[in-house]
């Protein structure tokens, strides 16, 4: 049986596996709905499951630039967050503060990978103010704005997200 998400009808059976709905009217003021739904994942070694997600902190620093390559090169993605939950989640697998996707485009926040705005809870108090880059804070529970001259690690997922899935 399909979920509910937040009283939203984001899905509906399809023989014996949950598809996306596209018209989501009433998820929210905008018509989108920044929760994901999941499949079961396997996570790879050295991997850590956390609700449906498999995260990676790399052990190599990198520079902004590099952080998509580097998850692709270990399988995965720079990791992206559509709930306080799943970020919340995330800081139990990391050790420091590290580069998660976010990019600013055009005066705004974008995730690298999806292209969806960042949610506006998800910043810690004052945030973002300047960067064109994105870290969790991780002693400030929080995402925030940084330049994209620190060297630090990245944390990676892996997802079966099954929201992108079409009629």
């Amino acid at each position: 049986m399909c979920r509910s998400i937040h009283g939203c009808d984001m899905f509906k059976m399809t023989g014996n596996r949950c598809i996306f709905h596209r018209n989501n009217a009433g998820c929210d003021e905008i018509g989108n709905h920044n929760t994901r739904m999941f499949k079961k994942l396997t996570c790879p070694a050295s991997w850590s499951p956390m609700n449906e997600i498999c995260y990676l902190q790399t052990k190599q620093k990198e520079y902004c630039a590099n952080i998509q390559n580097t998850c692709l090169s270990h399988g995965g993605n720079a990791a992206e967050f559509y709930s306080k939950e799943e970020m919340t989640n995330s800081l139990t697998v990391i050790t420091s503060n590290v580069y998660v996707s976010g990019r600013l485009q055009g005066g705004v926040y974008l995730w690298n990978v999806t292209g969806q705005q960042i949610d506006t809870s998800l910043w810690i108090p004052n945030e973002p103010a300047e960067g064109d880059c994105v870290q969790i804070w991780k002693a400030n529970k929080g995402l925030d704005a940084l330049s994209g001259f620190h060297f630090m690690t990245v944390l990676c997922e892996q997802v079966n997200d099954l929201s992108n899935v079409k009629q």
